[in-house]
């Protein structure tokens, strides 16, 4: 008998110690609200930072980014056609993207969903191999000027940097 109710209550604190770790925020349903639009959206986002500059598409690339940044940055035009002479080739290959990311709930809705996805061994048929990392806000309730990229970084092999914007201007919370 002392041994079934050993065995009740060893099963019994498992039980709840595996039910009270699960945390699942409430979520809205909205489009602009569900983590995995979110980060759908994160990844269409990198495939096209690649796309345009593959592409020396700059009218585009320069869509992509916040409206704080464009309309308080001047040099944007300058940086992305540096960026574009910068970045030489169509891409070969690549290595897994690696995302990290920020967000902040509030009653179980996001307020603030940043990203700063990054890629290394993009190799393309010009012989380089790049690096690439960006900087982006997808929600941010309080700031929605900030929603779109700040700043996309271009490493080469040499480790030559080629930046386009200001991730500080942005975010200047982090300076």
């Amino acid at each position: 008998m002392a041994k079934k109710i050993f065995i009740i209550m060893v099963l019994s604190i498992i039980v709840l110690n595996f039910s009270s770790c699960i945390f699942i925020p409430s979520i809205d349903n909205s489009d602009e609200q569900n983590v995995f639009t979110v980060k759908a959206q994160m990844k269409n986002d990198f495939k096209e930072i690649i796309r345009c500059l593959e592409e020396k598409d700059s009218n585009a690339l320069k869509s992509m980014f916040c409206e704080k940044l464009l309309d308080n940055y001047e040099n944007i035009d300058e940086d992305i056609e540096q960026a574009m002479v910068f970045f030489q080739g169509n891409i070969t290959s690549y290595g897994n993207v690696l995302y990290g990311d920020d967000d902040s709930l509030r009653n179980g809705e996001y307020v603030l969903f940043k990203v700063s996805p990054h890629i290394k061994e993009l190799k393309t048929d010009a012989d380089k191999e790049y690096r690439i990392r960006y900087y982006q806000h997808l929600i941010n309730v309080e700031n929605p000027d900030r929603i779109g990229v700040s700043c996309i970084e271009i490493t080469d092999e040499a480790d030559n940097v080629c930046e386009i914007g200001d991730f500080y201007l942005v975010n200047p919370e982090y300076k």
